[in-house]
C-alpha cells in the first residue's frame, strides 16, 4: 500500500514553504555537482516537483522548466507544476534535455517503470539527477525526525524481490533500496553511465545544511547522475 493522490495535501506538505530556502540551497549544490549549471537553450523537468521550487532555481538557470507532481494540492501552488503520474508520464519522448528526481523515487511503487519512463523522456545525451535516503538514512529519519509520523508496512519494493535492510517501508516510501540496486536499475533501462554520490547533510545554521561525502556505509543520502 502507498499513499492515493488525495492524501498529499496540505497536512502533508505543512512545513514544505518553510523550507524553501534551505531546499533551494541544498538542491543547487546538487546541480553544481552534476555539472548542469548552464541551462541556455535547454529543456528541464522535474519530477515530484510539489510546490515548484526546483522549477524556479532552473528557470534561474536558464532552463525552460516545468515540474510534475501527483499531489493536486501542490500543483495549485506553482503555475509551472502540473499533476500527473511519474510512472506515466504524459509527454512526448526525446522532450527533455535534463531530468531531475530530487526526494521523490522512494515515493514511487514502480520506480523502474518510472526510471524507464525517464529515460524515454531525455533527449540523446540528456541527463537524469536523482536523489533518494539510503536505507541506514531512512531508519535514522524514522527514529528521530518522524517518530509516528508514518504509517509502517513490511519493507518492500514492488520491483525487485524484498529489500529488508533493517529499515521498515511504509505508505510514503515503499521503496528505499541500497546504492548499488538504484545504479543497477537505472543501467537495465538503457543509461550508459552512471556517477554517485553518498553523503551526509551536516547542519550549518537557521535551517541550512552542508552536504559532505561519506563512505557507502555511514552515508544517508545519496545523489546519482546517470547520462543517456
Amino acid at each position: 500500500m502507498i499513499l492515493t493522490e488525495s492524501e498529499y495535501d496540505a497536512r502533508y506538505f505543512q512545513s514544505y514553504a518553510k523550507r524553501k530556502v534551505s531546499i533551494d540551497t541544498l538542491y543547487f549544490s546538487f546541480l553544481k555537482w552534476a555539472g548542469v549549471l548552464d541551462g541556455r537553450g535547454k529543456t528541464a523537468l522535474d519530477i515530484g516537483a510539489a510546490f515548484g521550487y526546483t522549477v524556479e532555481l532552473l528557470e534561474g538557470l536558464g532552463y525552460r522548466a516545468l515540474g510534475l507532481d501527483v499531489s493536486q494540492y501542490a500543483c495549485s501552488r506553482s503555475r509551472a507544476v502540473i499533476c500527473g503520474d511519474a510512472e506515466a508520464l504524459p509527454f512526448t519522448e526525446e522532450s527533455f534535455d535534463l531530468v531531475t528526481c530530487f526526494d521523490t523515487i522512494e515515493h514511487l511503487a514502480h520506480p523502474d517503470r518510472a526510471i524507464a519512463c525517464f529515460h524515454g523522456l531525455l533527449k540523446d545525451h540528456g541527463i537524469l539527477l536523482v536523489k533518494t535516503p539510503t536505507p541506514l538514512g531512512e531508519r535514522i529519519y524514522r527514529r528521530f525526525f518522524s517518530p509516528g509520523y508514518h504509517r509502517h508496512y513490511p519493507c518492500y519494493s514492488t520491483d525487485s524481490r524484498p529489500e529488508t535492510h533493517g529499515c521498515s517501508s511504509d505508505a510514503h516510501h515503499p521503496s528505499i533500496r541500497e546504492c548499488q540496486s538504484w545504479v543497477s536499475a537505472i543501467l537495465a533501462t538503457g543509461f550508459t553511465s552512471v556517477r554517485v554520490r553518498q553523503f551526509v547533510l551536516t547542519p550549518i545554521f537557521l535551517g541550512k545544511y552542508r552536504v559532505v561525502s561519506s563512505p557507502g556505509m555511514l552515508a544517508l543520502q545519496m545523489m546519482i547522475r546517470a547520462n543517456k
